[in-house]
């Protein structure tokens, strides 16, 4: 497996406050991204639950696994969040 190309900017001259305007979409795009995958793992827990509510076989056991499921992914976003925070300081 190849790392990844990176094109040759060298061309391209960009100000301090076009940089800024580009990483701060970046990151507004990487937030709504987040949001995507936190609403999946709701729903995720809302279907588990619902499951559970209706005494289906299985239905705690699967609970407790999406559950897991879930707080592995939020603790990942979390970890994002807290990267985007220091992004956010350093660029004041």
């Amino acid at each position: 497996m190849s790392g990844p190309t990176i094109p040759d900017f060298s061309s391209v001259r960009l100000t301090r406050e076009d940089s800024l305007v580009l990483l701060l979409a970046s990151i507004a795009r990487e937030q709504i991204a987040l949001a995507h995958l936190v609403n999946a793992e709701a729903e995720s827990l809302r279907s588990a639950s619902g499951a559970v509510e209706r005494m289906e076989v299985g239905g705690v056991a699967d609970m407790l696994r999406t559950q897991e499921s879930a707080r592995h992914v939020l603790e990942a976003i979390a970890l994002k969040e807290f990267q985007v925070q220091l992004l956010l300081t350093k660029m004041t």
